[in-house]
This record gives C-alpha cells, sequence and structure tokens, in this order.
C-alpha cells in the first residue's frame, strides 16, 4: 500500500470520497429536487451537518458499493473501478472481501471536509434563494475552490444564524 499522500489530492479523488461518506450516511441531501419544499431541505441539511459533526456517533454504513457511487457520480465503470484501486493504493480507502468500500481514517477526513462544506454551501444557495438542484451542483464546484479562510467564515455565519451544531 502506498503512503498516505494528501498532496495527492486532487477535486476527482474528493468527489469519490465524498460520495462513500454520504452514501454511507443517514441523511443525504442529494435526494432533493426543486419541487422540495426549501425548509424540508433546510432540516434536512441540518440534520446531516449534526450527523456529521458528531464523529463518535457516526456509523457508517458497510454497503457502500462500486455500483453505488458509479450511480452517485454518474461515472463510467471503468472509471469508478479505476479510481478506487487508486484511492485504495494511496491508502484513502479499503475494499473488503465482499467488495464493501469502507473510508481509512484520512479518507473519512477529507471526505468529511468536502461533505461539510457542500452541506452548508448548498443549503446558503437555497436560502438565499437559489433552486435546489442549481444549488446542489454549484456547491459541488465551490466546495473544492473556497480558501479555508473564506469558508470558514461562511460556515461560522451559517452555524450562528441556523444551527446549534
Amino acid at each position: 500500500m502506498a503512503k498516505n499522500n494528501q498532496d495527492l489530492m486532487t477535486e476527482s479523488k474528493e468527489n469519490y470520497l465524498e460520495s462513500v461518506l454520504k452514501l454511507s450516511l443517514k441523511c443525504n441531501i442529494e435526494k432533493f429536487d426543486d419541487d422540495t419544499d426549501k425548509e424540508i431541505f433546510h432540516k434536512e441539511a441540518i440534520d446531516a451537518l449534526i450527523e456529521l459533526q458528531n464523529d463518535e456517533n457516526v456509523t457508517l454504513k458497510s454497503e457502500v458499493h462500486a455500483i453505488n457511487i458509479k450511480d452517485d457520480l454518474n461515472y463510467s465503470k471503468p472509471s469508478v473501478s479505476i479510481m478506487l484501486h487508486n484511492l485504495e493504493n494511496e491508502g484513502f480507502i479499503t475494499i473488503d472481501n465482499d467488495n464493501h468500500i469502507h473510508l481509512t481514517d484520512i479518507g473519512y477526513q477529507i471526505a468529511k471536509k468536502t461533505y461539510e462544506r457542500h452541506l452548508i454551501l448548498s443549503d446558503v444557495l437555497v436560502q438565499f434563494g437559489v433552486n435546489i438542484k442549481t444549488a446542489l451542483e454549484d456547491a459541488c464546484k465551490i466546495e473544492h475552490d473556497l480558501q479555508d479562510e473564506t469558508f470558514n467564515i461562511i460556515k461560522n455565519y451559517y452555524i450562528n444564524k441556523y444551527c446549534k451544531c
């Protein structure tokens, strides 16, 4: 197994790790569309954020398979297979004998950081009046490019205004 190296992290790898995490969590805002009431979306985003913040209470499902990631990210089977192999070799995930995908500690930390950004940014955009589908798509683009300082200011504002996470 290759040495963990966050310097090798790319937006694509972050997307894969985030996919494993969100497929593993109870709360998942990706199921909503523009017909969803924005208050329901907001509540689910906060619930997911609270679930994510309580590391000791997070119980990740172990039933995530490559096909789930393929469907979630809308990538081809060969692309998913290659990336999962790379992520495993780099120490970000493990794949057990039943082909269940598990995040390693470092993989979980990267996925958590990325998904936290996604949750907060998508909900902030929805609260500003952006439709849910667009907010989810735009948050996915923005989450990778924001400096930590900028995101932390947005996060602090969001938490103080909307939740007691």
